[in-house]
């Protein structure tokens, strides 16, 4: 495996999950996994959203959402309110305690990440976070490039016809 791409592919996966291993770590501190933090943070960050949203932007099941969402109400990290307008929705918010608890986890992610930081030379790390904000930036840029060229393509594979999908 020489292919630079197929390289950091690979390095990228394996920091990925040192770093879900830390989190999940850290939630389990708290009683809470992967899917409850998946949909804490969808609510810290869309708050008075429903449970059919998040499973519609996070692609879980609207059961499997429904239950957690349950969980984490009775550990105090998400309130449900009925929505004023439509009594029917149920809006959900996160608490004091929730940010509490987030922030308890980032800090020790961040901890986590300085303590491996400080056995790398300092030009290293210079070096790592310059590189990884250059990353980041050409992959948002690819993935602009990407979308549009996915949109303005022909709807069917090459040899169909866009607009009935049957063969030209």
């Amino acid at each position: 495996m020489s292919d630079p791409a197929d390289i950091l592919s690979e390095l990228l996966r394996a920091v990925n999950k040192e770093l879900m291993n830390m989190v999940t770590e850290c939630l389990h501190h708290y009683g809470m996994g992967p899917q409850d933090i998946i949909v804490t943070m969808f609510v810290s960050h869309n708050p008075g959203t429903t449970v059919s949203e998040i499973a519609r932007k996070t692609r879980m099941a609207k059961s499997h959402v429904s239950r957690t969402v349950d969980r984490l109400a009775e550990l105090g990290f998400v309130k449900k309110r009925p929505d004023e307008q439509d009594r029917r929705l149920v809006r959900l918010y996160t608490t004091d305690n929730t940010r509490a608890h987030v922030e308890a986890v980032n800090a020790q992610v961040r901890e986590f990440i300085t303590g491996a930081l400080d056995n790398l030379p300092h030009d290293t790390v210079r070096s790592l976070v310059e590189g990884l904000a250059l990353l980041k930036d050409a992959l948002e840029k690819q993935r602009v490039l990407a979308t549009k060229s996915l949109s303005s393509a022909q709807d069917g594979p090459p040899g169909m016809a866009s607009d009935s999908r049957q063969p030209v």
